[in-house]
């Protein structure tokens, strides 16, 4: 299967967020620069994520992003909400 960008950044968006889970909130220009992505495509990723229950987001001075509550306490997502890249335009892909 072929990933798109929008997919690969995502994914990459997904992974950072789960490697440096306990540390609180994440500040979305820090996973930029880790991640070496532009901040300003990383926040076109956010709403679609946040919207399949993905990530969940925190505001104010010590805010951030965090994953979803689904994927913190390990319970398994709903498959309709699964995050195939497809999701990432808006449009389901089946696999």
């Amino acid at each position: 299967m072929k990933l798109s960008t929008r997919g690969r950044y995502g994914v990459r968006l997904m992974l950072d967020l789960a490697l440096h889970y306990g540390e609180g909130p994440i500040f979305l220009k820090d996973i930029a620069e880790r991640q070496g992505i532009s901040g300003k495509y990383l926040w076109q990723l956010i709403n679609p994520l946040k919207a399949m229950g993905l990530i969940s987001s925190q505001r104010g001075a010590h805010g951030g992003y965090i994953l979803g509550k689904h994927l913190r306490q390990g319970d398994p997502p709903d498959p309709g909400r699964l995050p195939v890249p497809g999701r990432l335009r808006g449009r389901p892909i089946v696999l």
